[in-house]
């Protein structure tokens, strides 16, 4: 399977990275080539990664983890759900849940219903697995603070 101009930019060398107790991540893309890479990137950060290819398999997915999840990796475009109602699902499944919304579309930082719904982190396709690591251990960390 080639991987397309998006996926590419997802491609790196993964490091070791390590967050300490063991944090639930739920990534949502209808890309499978994307999925692969932050399934691989983050469960090497010792995460437990589960995955999701619309709105509808993430909102079941979120109900049925009884831990719940600290964060959620979720792509802008999303078949079944928009990106905003899809925030709102999960703050209401998760209640504390870190949200970080990803998109290959720049505009994505000016979306005001982004903000509105409570997205706590925007990142932009293509991104280095470097970035999208610090990222997520900055949301962890606050999703320990509280």
């Amino acid at each position: 399977m080639s991987i397309d101009t998006h996926t590419q930019g997802l491609m790196g060398a993964v490091g070791p990275a390590s967050i300490t107790g063991l944090q639930h991540v739920l990534v949502v893309d209808d890309d499978p080539g994307v999925l692969r890479v932050l399934e691989r990137t983050i469960s090497r950060m010792e995460i437990d990664v589960r995955l999701a290819t619309s709105g509808d398999e993430a909102l079941a997915i979120a109900s049925d983890h009884p831990g719940g999840f600290s964060l959620a990796i979720l792509d802008m475009n999303i078949p079944g759900t928009s990106g905003p109602a899809l925030v709102r699902g999960l703050r209401r499944t998760c209640p504390g849940i870190r949200i970080m919304m990803i998109s290959g579309d720049d505009a994505i930082v000016s979306d005001t219903s982004l903000q509105d719904s409570g997205v706590d982190e925007l990142l932009v396709k293509p991104f280095e697995l470097s970035e999208i690591r610090e990222r997520i251990r900055l949301l962890l960390g606050a999703a320990l603070l509280g």
